[in-house]
C-alpha cells in the first residue's frame, strides 16, 4: 500500500513557504508605500518651504529696494531731477545775451545744474562762447567740451572758461606774431595739446589750451604760409625726379618719404616717431622733439576730391595782451598741403578710399619698420 504521508508533508511546506513569500511581499509593498508616502510628504514640505522662502525674499525685496535705488543713483551722481521748463542750448544763448563774460555766468550755470541736473551745461556754455569768438567747430573741441563737462568740477570748469576768455580776448594781438595779414575767423580755432581721454580733474592744465591757426597752402602771390622749411613752393625730389610739395603728384608709393622730408627736410639720420591708431585709421609723425608733426585722419583722405594731408607746428610767440603786459604764449599752427589723386587710383570710392588709406596710412607704418631712426607706437593720436 502505498502512502501518500510525504506528499502531504511536502504539500504543506510549499503551501508554507508560498505563504511565507506572500506576507513578505505584502510587507514590502506595504514598507515600500510608506516610503513612497513619506517621500510625497517630504517633497511638500520642500515645496511649501520654497514657497514661503520666495515670498520672504519677495517682502524683503520690496523693503530694501527703494533704499538700494537712491544708493545707486547716490553712487553715480544721478538724482531724479524735474525737466527744465525751457531748451538748455537756447537758454546758455539768452544767458550770454545778458552778460558775455562766461566766468561770470558760471554760477547761473551751476545754480541751473543743481536744479535740474543737467551737467551738459557747462558744455553748452562753452560751445555757445566758442562759436561767438572763434571759427569752425571740430570734433576735437565738441569732444573736449562734453569731457570737461563730465568732469563736474567747478575748479576745472572756471579756469577752462576764463582761459577761453584771454584766447579770445587776446587772439588777435597772438596772431598778428604769426600772420602779417588778417586771418578768416574759420581759420582760427583753440584746441588741447594733450590727450583728452586722459584729461582729469588733477592733470588739467589751463595753459594746454591754445590757439590753433589753420591755412590752406596756396602759391598766390601773398598767401604763402610757411612753416620752417616747408612753404608753397616747396620740392620733394626722389629717385624719379622732383615733385612739388604743393598739390603733389608723385608716385604715392613714396608717401613715406614725402612725409619724412616735410618732419626733417633732406635729414635722413634725423629721428622721428609714428603714431599709428589703427582704430580710427589715422596716423600721426613727429620730429624729434615733437615741434612738428604730420597728421592724416579719415577726414584727409576720404574726400578724393578734397585730399590733403596736415602739417603742424607748436610755435612760442610774444605778444602785449589787453592790459599792456607782455606776454609769452604757445599757437598751434596748421598748414593744410593739397594732394592730387594718383592715377591709379581705383574708380570706386569705397575701393578708393581703402587704397588712400593703404597708401598714406598704413604704408609708412610697413616701410619704417625696423628703421633705427623710427619709433613707431600703437595708440590714439588724439
Amino acid at each position: 500500500m502505498i502512502s501518500f504521508a510525504p506528499l502531504r508533508a511536502a504539500a504543506c511546506c510549499l503551501s508554507l513557504l508560498l505563504a511565507t513569500n506572500a506576507v513578505a511581499q505584502t510587507k514590502g509593498l506595504r514598507r515600500s508605500g510608506r516610503k513612497a508616502l513619506q517621500a510625497a510628504e517630504q517633497m511638500s514640505e520642500q515645496t511649501a518651504r520654497n514657497v514661503r522662502a520666495s515670498a520672504r525674499q519677495a517682502e524683503l525685496t520690496a523693503k530694501v529696494a527703494p533704499a538700494v535705488k537712491a544708493a545707486r543713483w547716490h553712487r553715480t551722481g544721478h538724482h531724479k531731477y524735474p525737466s527744465p521748463p525751457w531748451n538748455p542750448e537756447t537758454k546758455i544763448q539768452e544767458l550770454l545775451k545778458i552778460q558775455p563774460n562766461p566766468s561770470l555766468l558760471l554760477p547761473n550755470i551751476w545754480e541751473l545744474q543743481s536744479q535740474y541736473g543737467n551737467r551738459n551745461m557747462f558744455g553748452l556754455l562753452a560751445l555757445r562762447f566758442y562759436v561767438q569768438e572763434f571759427g569752425l567747430l571740430t570734433p576735437h573741441l565738441n569732444k573736449l567740451f562734453k569731457h570737461v563737462a563730465h568732469l563736474n568740477d567747478k575748479g576745472v570748469e572756471a579756469r577752462f572758461i576764463a582761459r577761453m576768455r584771454f584766447l579770445a580776448q587776446n587772439q588777435k594781438h597772438i596772431l598778428r606774431e604769426i600772420s602779417g595779414r588778417t586771418l578768416p575767423k574759420d581759420n582760427i580755432r583753440i584746441r588741447y595739446t594733450e590727450d583728452v581721454d586722459k584729461l582729469t580733474v588733477q592733470n588739467f592744465n589751463a595753459h594746454k589750451l591754445v590757439l590753433s591757426v589753420e591755412q590752406r597752402m596756396n602759391p598766390a602771390e601773398g598767401k604763402d604760409f610757411p612753416i620752417r622749411h616747408v612753404n608753397a613752393r616747396s620740392v620733394f625730389e626722389t629717385p624719379n625726379g622732383q615733385f612739388a610739395v604743393y598739390q603733389y603728384a608723385g608716385p604715392i608709393d613714396l608717401t613715406p618719404n614725402l612725409y619724412r622730408y616735410l618732419l626733417n627736410d633732406t635729414d635722413k639720420r634725423a629721428p622721428f616717431t609714428i603714431v599709428f591708431d589703427e582704430e580710427a585709421k589715422s596716423l600721426a609723425m613727429y620730429n624729434e622733439d615733437k615741434t612738428l608733426w604730420l597728421r592724416i585722419t579719415p577726414h584727409e583722405y576720404e574726400n578724393i576730391k578734397k585730399l590733403h594731408i596736415h602739417l603742424n607746428e607748436q610755435r612760442t610767440v610774444t605778444f602785449t595782451d589787453e592790459t599792456g603786459h607782455p606776454r609769452t604764449e604757445t599757437v598751434n599752427v596748421n598748414l593744410s598741403i593739397p594732394l592730387l589723386p594718383p592715377d591709379n587710383l581705383p574708380s570706386y570710392p569705397k575701393a578708393a578710399q581703402q587704397f588712400l588709406y593703404d597708401k598714406l596710412v598704413l604704408l609708412p607704418v610697413k616701410n619704417f619698420q625696423g628703421n633705427s631712426r623710427a619709433t613707431i607706437e600703437r595708440r590714439a593720436i588724439f
